[in-house]
């Protein structure tokens, strides 16, 4: 009986370093849920650019409900609320270079993951940046 407080903890020092170590999945199938999403808005957004001479929106509202049927795909499934509205930034072009944008899941919704804010963020030249 002695040892049995160290023993119980050792057992939970190793629960706690177990739980650590392993992440959550449903967090990590979250932030891969949410890149998801910001892959398929990219697309979205290019076909945007393809029926306007190549510009982006101004805003991402303008997407709904002609190129974005399921609002769905605007909810961060982290927060549960639309974070990409706010995530948007179209750059124009200047001197005949197009239009980019980087569009960002905005806020801190996924800091369970080690993500900073306003991250993950998929940028016109269509990559995934996690940091």
């Amino acid at each position: 009986m002695r040892h049995f407080p160290r023993i119980l903890t050792a057992l939970c020092l190793s629960l706690l370093l177990l739980t650590t170590a392993c992440g959550d999945p449903d967090n990590e199938e979250n932030l891969s849920a949410c890149g998801a999403n910001l892959r398929q808005l990219g697309s979205v957004l290019d076909m945007w650019a393809m029926d306007h001479q190549g510009q982006y929106p101004e805003r991402l509202e303008e997407l709904v409900p002609h190129y974005v049927k399921d609002e769905k795909l605007l909810i961060c499934p982290s927060a549960g609320v639309n974070t990409y509205f706010a995530g948007y930034k179209r750059i124009p072009g200047v001197g005949g270079s197009p239009d980019t944008y980087v569009l960002s899941c905005h806020g801190a919704n996924h800091r369970n993951q080690d993500v900073p804010p306003d991250f993950p963020q998929f940028t016109s030249d269509g990559a995934l940046k996690m940091q």
